[in-house]
C-alpha cells in the first residue's frame, strides 16, 4: 500500500536522490550523487557523453537498478514502491523505441489506456508539435523528429506531476523547439518538477530554473544558471562548463 497522506504539493520535494552509486562491472558510472528538485523548477542536467546523466534518469524512472542509495517522487520511495512512483512521471528515453506497425495514434491511444487517463489531451498536443495530421500513418514511417514529437506526447499527455526527460529537444524543428519550451514553463507554473538531461547549454540557460553539470559521474556544480556562472568565475553556462570540462 501507499502511505496515506502522501502528496504532491507546490514547493515540496518532488524528486530526491540520496548517495546515489551505479557501477557497470569495475566502473563507477555514478558515484555519491544528490539532488533535490521541487514542484515548480525545470531543471536540467548537463554534462559531456559519459558523465552519467543517462544512468541517473534511467535509475530516477526505474529501468536501471542503481547499487546503492535512495530515490524518492512525490514523497514515495521508488524502491519500495515502484509502480506508485512511476504513475507520479511521465518519461522521454533519449531513444523512443514503439511498435513500428502501430499507427501514432494507436501507439498514443495504447499509452492512455495502461495509465487509465490522457487520452483527451491527446489532439490538442498533437496540434501543439505539428503532427495531428500525421497520427493515421505507421510509426515506423515517421521521420525521428515525428517521432520524437510522439514521445513528447506520450510523456506529457497524463498530465503527471514529474516529468524526465532525457535529451527532449533531439530532432525537433524550430517550432516544436519553441512549443516544447512554452510548455515545460506552463507546467512547471502549475507545479510539475521537470528534470530534463541536455546538452544545450543555451536551451538550459533560458528555459531552466536551475542546472547542475556532471562530471566523472559527480555532480560538480549545481544551482541557478548565472549562481553557477559566477561560482566558476564564468561570464556564461556555456563558459562555465567549458571551465569545468577543462
Amino acid at each position: 500500500m501507499v502511505p496515506s497522506g502522501v502528496l504532491c504539493n507546490r514547493g515540496e520535494k518532488m524528486i530526491q536522490i540520496r548517495n546515489l552509486w551505479k557501477y557497470y562491472g569495475s566502473f563507477c558510472a555514478v558515484e555519491s550523487f544528490d539532488l533535490d528538485i521541487q514542484s515548480g523548477e525545470i531543471f536540467g542536467l548537463l554534462g559531456a557523453n559519459g558523465a552519467g546523466k543517462s544512468t541517473v534518469i534511467k535509475s530516477i524512472v526505474g529501468l536501471t537498478k542503481h547499487d546503492k542509495g535512495a530515490i524518492s517522487i512525490c514523497g514515495l520511495d521508488a524502491d519500495n514502491y515502484p509502480v506508485e512512483a512511476k504513475a507520479k512521471m511521465g518519461y522521454l528515453p533519449e531513444n523512443p523505441s514503439y511498435y513500428g506497425r502501430l499507427t501514432g495514434k494507436e501507439f498514443l491511444n495504447l499509452a492512455a489506456a495502461l495509465r487509465g487517463k490522457g487520452e483527451d489531451n491527446i489532439l490538442g498536443l498533437a496540434q501543439r508539435f505539428g503532427v495531428r495530421g500525421m497520427l493515421d500513418e505507421q510509426i515506423c514511417r515517421y521521420s525521428k523528429g515525428t517521432a520524437q514529437k510522439v514521445g513528447l506526447i506520450q510523456a506529457l499527455m497524463h498530465e503527471p506531476p514529474v516529468l524526465v526527460m532525457d535529451e527532449p529537444f533531439t530532432g525537433l524543428d524550430i517550432s516544436a523547439r519553441v512549443a516544447l519550451k512554452e510548455t515545460l514553463r506552463r507546467r512547471a507554473e502549475k507545479g510539475c518538477a521537470v528534470l530534463l538531461s541536455m546538452h544545450e547549454v543555451e536551451v538550459a540557460e533560458s528555459l531552466c530554473t536551475k542546472v547542475g553539470i556532471m562530471k566523472s559521474g559527480k555532480l560538480a556544480v549545481c544551482g541557478a544558471p548565472s549562481s553557477v556562472a559566477r561560482a566558476t568565475g564564468a561570464r556564461n553556462l556555456e563558459s562555465a562548463f567549458m571551465n569545468l570540462m577543462g
